[in-house]
């Protein structure tokens, strides 16, 4: 399969298109693997989130309230996998997180279904992974 030939596949919201890397959610579920395929894609994005706003909380030059990360995107990259690295190592000695920070950026729960440069192809194979592990 194309998504998985490298052994991931990326989630995206419903603001982004579906691509041959990038999977996203139904705009009309019409079965119930379709269903619960959109019901388990939503529950892997709130865990993200409440991650990445941990990590915000942890670390406030990640958050857009403590100024943002102005340096090539390659440091951004590093910079925020120091934060992860440590966030990790204040997890395994118990350091509590600070007080949770609102993010400002409220992500509205629609779905839409943009469509990426592939189009059909890709939702054929949305749907084989609906098939295979979904149904």
């Amino acid at each position: 399969m194309l998504l998985m030939q490298h052994g991931m596949v990326y989630e995206g919201d419903s603001g982004y298109p579906l691509e041959p890397f990038l999977l996203t959610p139904f705009l009309n579920p019409g079965t119930r693997g379709e269903e619960r395929y959109n019901r388990s894609h939503k529950q892997t994005r709130v865990i993200v989130e409440q991650t990445f706003g941990i990590l915000k909380s942890r670390f406030r030059c990640l958050h857009s309230s403590g100024g943002s990360l102005q340096y090539h995107p390659r440091k951004c990259a590093k910079i925020a996998a120091a934060c992860m690295l440590l966030h990790n190592r204040c997890v395994r000695r118990r350091i509590l997180v600070p007080e949770l920070l609102e993010d400002r950026e409220e992500l509205e729960d629609r779905i839409d279904e943009p469509q990426g440069a592939h189009g059909n192809h890709v939702k054929r194979v949305r749907a084989e992974i609906v098939e295979n592990y979904f149904a």
